[in-house]
């Protein structure tokens, strides 16, 4: 769940096991990644959507840069697949 207010957007894991249920503090980045990788839903209060940004709003760095470079050659397989999650 991802939520915002004064410092900023943060998060909590919550986890549900038949009526009981667990939440826990966590960094959004934390949050978001874990819940990928668990295959959970991942949802957003209207005030952290608020907070959300355009992806092509952020600039490319400087043509001919290293970075530049490396982003133009960069592929998925360069990361290898993620280790296997056990149940």
């Amino acid at each position: 769940m991802l939520d915002a207010g004064p410092p900023g957007v943060g998060a909590r894991l919550v986890f549900s096991r038949g009526e009981a249920e667990l939440e826990l503090e966590c960094h959004p980045a934390d949050a978001v990644g874990l819940a990928v990788r668990a295959g959970a839903p991942i949802y957003a209060t209207p005030e952290a959507i608020s907070h959300a940004c355009r992806a092509d709003d952020h600039r490319r760095p400087p043509a001919g840069s290293a970075v530049s470079r490396w982003l133009d050659d960069v592929t998925p397989a360069d990361f290898g697949d993620p280790p296997a999650v056990s149940p």
